[in-house]
């Protein structure tokens, strides 16, 4: 499947209304952003988004884990990513509590 990490949600009431195309990395305008590397082939990226009522930054919303090949220590995240979903991820975030993260196998960039 298809991963366009430079694309971002527009939100309104909480729904996803549009998607930007508008990215800039630069200033952390994408719709993935790098968080930290859990292991040397575990990358966690924050899922971000903008409220349409409330414009400004952009929110992070949740995160998704990559595994990447051995072959790869950087994900570029201006390029759409080809990725095998592999379900959810168990553990616990800063307090302690539960939480699932979805998860993601990078094959390879479009078109390469």
């Amino acid at each position: 499947m298809d991963l366009v990490p430079w694309q971002w949600p527009m939100l309104y009431n909480g729904q996803v209304y549009s998607w930007s195309r508008y990215a800039n990395p630069q200033i952390g305008y994408t719709g993935l952003r790098f968080n930290r590397m859990l292991e040397p082939q575990t990358a966690v990226f924050d899922v971000m988004a903008q409220d349409m009522t409330a414009p400004g930054e952009l929110e992070s919303v949740g995160q998704i884990i990559v595994i990447l090949p051995a072959d790869v220590s950087k994900l570029d995240v201006m390029k759409t990513w080809v990725v095998v979903p592999l379900g959810t991820t168990e553990g616990t975030n800063y307090l302690g509590a539960a939480i699932r993260v979805p998860t993601v196998r990078f094959v390879k960039y479009i078109g390469e």
